[in-house]
């Protein structure tokens, strides 16, 4: 594996490695929200029993997320698609290669145990959203492969 980056510091050598078998967040991390994600030529997000053509509208999903799964907070997830693949919480400015498929949500409950707290607040309530956006951006520096690792040598050390 070679490095991409080496730093002298205080007798030792760092450097700095693309991570080319790196985890993949959403089945090796504990997440606090569940990302459901529609895609004819992509397995994203958490394994789910929703299928798509069960629902006549993103809003319908939503609306499923809500009444049916007890989702609180639910997000919406764009992909942009153009020699890789990039995902965010808000729509890309392309109409052509870009579009919804999917959602990241969490229930009151699973908020509440994950962030420690006692009091669904509006505080809480921002709180969660930015953790679920943090959740996103997360995976998309994993499907992008911005994923790094380091080691520290001392300076009689090679590798």
């Amino acid at each position: 594996m070679e490095h991409i980056h080496e730093e002298k510091y205080k007798g030792y050598t760092i450097r700095i490695y693309t991570d080319d078998d790196a985890c993949n967040p959403r089945e090796d991390f504990e997440n606090m929200g569940t990302m459901v994600c529609f895609h004819r030529r992509y397995t994203l997000g958490d394994k789910s029993d929703l299928v798509l053509d069960s629902f006549g509208s993103w809003d319908e999903i939503k609306e499923h997320l809500k009444k049916q799964v007890g989702a609180d907070i639910v997000l919406p997830i764009y992909m942009y698609e153009h020699g890789g693949v990039t995902i965010k919480t808000t729509p890309f400015g392309c109409a052509w290669d870009s579009g919804q498929v999917g959602f990241i949500y969490a229930s009151k409950g699973r908020i509440l145990e994950y962030m420690g707290e006692k009091e669904f607040t509006e505080r809480v309530k921002e709180r969660a959203a930015k953790l679920l956006e943090g959740e996103v951006k997360t995976y998309d520096d994993y499907l992008k492969g911005n994923v790094y690792g380091y080691r520290v040598l001392d300076d009689d050390e090679t590798g």
